[in-house]
């Protein structure tokens, strides 16, 4: 803590300059900002950090309960008329989510409702199909609405392209 400033001068091939960002916030989107047990990735994140705000439990907003059904929903802010992006990231964050809540607590409800799972490489493709073989469920479709009830428990209507609509029942939804 008491060093003092020093100048000096190294060779570099690059530089690179990142001004930062601000995490995207869907506000209005699925209930987010509207709903207590809706929130994102990144606040999920938190939530599991043994230094977090809630020492690594995962909880419910609303009451402070564990949830024992979580869904996520893919592509939240991307990929629609709007933003036609991929942040290429987003699917496995959800993976490695849902993984470790699964082995966890193996009794814990997680599904994930996706467009596309985006991974790159092999051995992410293994990451996928070892969610799968741990329960980890999967429904592929377009979220068309999130239902809060009069418990704060939440139902997503999935679209497929069927024409079928899929409810997933909630206690907690992570946006991705």
């Amino acid at each position: 803590l008491d060093e003092k400033t020093l100048d000096f001068s190294v060779k570099v091939g690059n530089v690179i300059v990142a001004t930062g960002f601000s995490e995207f916030e869907p506000l209005g989107i699925h209930g987010y900002g509207q709903y207590a047990n809706v929130v994102t990735q990144s606040k999920l994140a938190r939530m599991m950090d043994p230094s977090g705000p809630t020492n690594g439990r995962i909880q419910r907003l609303s009451d402070g309960k564990k949830p024992s059904r979580i869904a996520m929903i893919q592509c939240v802010g991307s990929r629609d008329k709007n933003h036609a992006y991929c942040s290429k990231i987003c699917c496995m964050i959800a993976l490695k989510h849902a993984r470790s809540i699964k082995k966890e607590n193996p009794e814990v409800e997680v599904t994930i409702c996706y467009t596309d799972i985006r991974l790159a490489g092999k051995e992410y493709e293994a990451y996928y199909n070892e969610c799968k073989s741990i329960g980890v469920r999967f429904v592929r479709g377009e979220v068309e609405k999130v239902v809060e009830d009069s418990n704060k428990n939440l139902t997503i209507h999935v679209g497929r392209a069927s024409g079928e609509v899929v409810t997933v029942a909630a206690d907690l939804l992570i946006l991705s």
